[in-house]
């Protein structure tokens, strides 16, 4: 259950009750900050997102409703970051901004047609993930080292997603006071709760084998790609299988339990955004989000007559 505060109305506390995928099922308000709630407003949804009923109290339906992604009151449809979501037919309403790479793919399908088990947090697609995990198995066999032929772990991260995507990031930002080779990566990623973690997506951890910590409590360490992810039956992350580069066996798969760690404690979790990410040479990248209905996008402009219009202003004000 997740809270919030009207600074509006500091009397009124509303409390929002989810399930395992971040959807809002109820909303409770609390106006007077007593042990009286009372249930504002309530839905269940089709596999896919679209509601099957709701019912509300007032106006407190709230716009963040299918794992938790604002829904445009006018179309409908649920905002993404990347894209806009069709809840009604369970399809993207734009192409996936890597399509070229994936001919064998829609690029309209909603989390590979799973939207019991996976959600999408920013509109990046599952494609791109899987494609992560494959280049990082190739990798599987391989030597630990610091240089070619062979590999460390932040190389193999960063080597991972740019054979996939082209992203490079191992770059000299760092994470925090840290500035190895796991903290740059961190550091070029958008950091997400451990809850929030799905295949293809990095993981940075502490490492009971080293005696140098890196980070806070260690956590830059070590890093690896997390290819699978088991829930237990509240929904929670029972079981993580990543695939990382050791010391001693090289380029493998391991397996991490709350109970059974393997010498590891999870202590990141990351996301590598399309929209946000840096090309090879670490600048932005041009990638064209989507827009609300009627909205302007200045990228569509002429380039030539913002040049020219660039100008006249300068001419006007001398």
């Amino acid at each position: 259950m997740i809270g919030r505060i009207d600074f509006l109305n500091i009397n009124e506390r509303m409390y929002y009750i989810k399930y395992h995928l971040g959807s809002t099922r109820v909303t409770i308000s609390n106006t007077d900050n007593t042990n009286t709630n009372h249930i504002v407003y309530a839905v269940d949804y089709y596999p896919y997102g679209e509601a099957a009923r709701e019912s509300e109290v007032g106006t407190k339906d709230g716009k963040y409703k299918f794992t938790e992604k604002e829904r445009d009151k006018e179309t409908g449809y649920d905002y993404f970051g990347a894209r806009y979501y069709n809840n009604k037919l369970g399809i993207w309403m734009s192409v996936d901004p890597m399509e070229v790479k994936y001919p064998g793919w829609t690029p309209y399908k909603y989390c590979l047609d799973n939207p019991i088990y996976l959600i999408d947090p920013n509109g990046m697609t599952e494609k791109e993930r899987l494609a992560v995990i494959a280049a990082a198995n190739k990798y599987i066999g391989t030597k630990y080292g610091h240089s070619a032929p062979n590999i460390d772990c932040s190389g193999l991260v960063g080597k991972a997603i740019y054979d996939a995507m082209g992203i490079n990031l191992n770059k000299g930002k760092g994470a925090g006071d840290a500035h190895n080779g796991v903290a740059n990566i961190a550091g070029n990623c958008r950091e997400v709760k451990f809850k929030d973690l799905r295949p293809g997506d990095i993981i940075t951890m502490s490492s009971t084998g080293r005696d140098d910590h890196q980070g806070p409590d260690g956590k830059f360490d070590h890093t690896g790609i997390v290819k699978s992810i088991t829930l237990d039956d509240d929904g929670n992350i029972a079981k993580v299988t990543f695939i990382e580069a050791g010391c001693s066996k090289g380029v493998t798969d391991i397996t991490w339990t709350p109970d059974h760690k393997n010498g590891f404690e999870i202590l990141g979790a990351y996301q590598y955004d399309t929209p946000d990410s840096k090309d090879e040479k670490g600048n932005n990248k041009t990638t064209k989000t989507e827009k609300k209905p009627g909205e302007f996008d200045s990228s569509e402009q002429d380039q030539s007559k913002v040049k020219q219009n660039q100008s006249k202003i300068k001419r006007d004000n001398n």
